[in-house]
């Protein structure tokens, strides 16, 4: 991003275009890894069929940064039998801690790229756990972490805080993390934690389909709107280019070599492509996909905030009918 610094310091992060993954730290999930509910009631002979369809990533997140990547999509799991909190996507993957270490590792190396975390999945959560948590997320990035009260704004209704800065604004600032804190309803601690960002910040809508063609139409819609609707415009806005297997598809695993690493990497392939193409002239903000570096996926979203703004530029011009 640092390297585009230039063409989008007067762009909102809003309107940026941010390489993305989805169920960012799950490359660690193994055959061995705890299953998770409802799996956990799955014989252990199922437990290769759960990991090929829990396993979203192929490369640990300090990876998938140095490569691009600037949007994290965690699911936690509190573990009372370990007390600590997990990534989770159907079994067990790294300690949080461990992971937010990573992004604060990187961020110490490179202090002019910005890092979204968004913390959207809780499971078996206690206040104490979200305190926690919480106590994690300020003791690990320290003063890296965007403020609300240096950059919001409250024009998405509802006293509900709106991310307004453009990227010049948010360099100038010392903050370079953005954690947005899922769980619904808000907790307690978490409203009073200003370094902490409401699940109304970030606008994602799951397409929850097993088929490309409904997942291609889900997305054309979903950018149309963002196009249209200003009321959004203060939020970050992510294109979820996956694909969720159905039970057939899951089913037919047993018996082939399917897993989330082919569905996965052909669609986030597909994304790509329609960036390039059907989506070549519509602004897009956090786009993500499942093992990403199996394709051109991170080079290509950070590539269209040139093509994007080119081609506005041109029909700006031209009278832009």
């Amino acid at each position: 991003m640092q390297e585009r610094a230039e063409q989008l310091l007067g762009l909102p992060l809003t309107r940026v275009g941010l390489p993305g993954t989805h169920d960012s730290a799950t490359d660690a999930v193994t055959p061995a890894s705890k299953p998770c509910p409802p799996y956990d009631r799955l014989p252990p002979l199922a437990a290769g069929i759960v990991c090929r369809w829990a396993q979203a990533q192929g490369i640990p997140v300090h990876e998938q940064l140095m490569r691009g990547v600037r949007y994290l999509d965690l699911r936690v799991s509190y573990e009372r039998d370990k007390q600590d909190i997990f990534i989770v996507h159907g079994m067990l993957a790294d300690p949080l801690r461990k992971v937010l270490s990573a992004v604060a590792a990187f961020s110490d190396e490179h202090p002019s790229e910005f890092v979204v975390v968004d913390i959207n999945h809780f499971y078996n959560f206690t206040t104490s756990a979200h305190e926690s948590v919480l106590t994690m997320i300020s003791t690990i990035f320290k003063d890296n972490l965007i403020h609300r009260r240096t950059c919001a704004c409250t024009d998405i209704g509802d006293g509900v805080p709106g991310l307004c800065a453009t990227l010049g604004e948010l360099w100038a600032e010392a903050g370079r993390v953005l954690v947005c804190y899922g769980a619904r309803p808000v907790p307690v601690p978490a409203i009073a934690a200003d370094f902490v960002w409401p699940p109304n910040a970030i606008a994602s809508p799951w397409p929850q389909t097993a088929d490309l063609g409904t997942l291609r139409s889900a997305l054309d819609e979903w950018l149309a709107e963002g196009g249209r609707a200003s009321p959004w415009s203060h939020q970050l806005r992510v294109v979820q280019g996956v694909l969720t297997p159905d039970t057939r598809t899951v089913l037919a695993s047993l018996v082939g070599s399917e897993s989330l690493k082919t569905v996965g990497g052909h669609t986030t392939a597909r994304v790509a492509e329609w960036l390039r193409t059907r989506w070549r002239t519509r602004p897009v903000n956090v786009v993500i996909g499942d093992w990403v570096e199996l394709c051109d996926f991170i080079p290509t979203v950070i590539q269209h905030n040139c093509t994007a703004e080119d081609e506005s530029n041109v029909q700006s011009t031209s009278g832009g009918n």
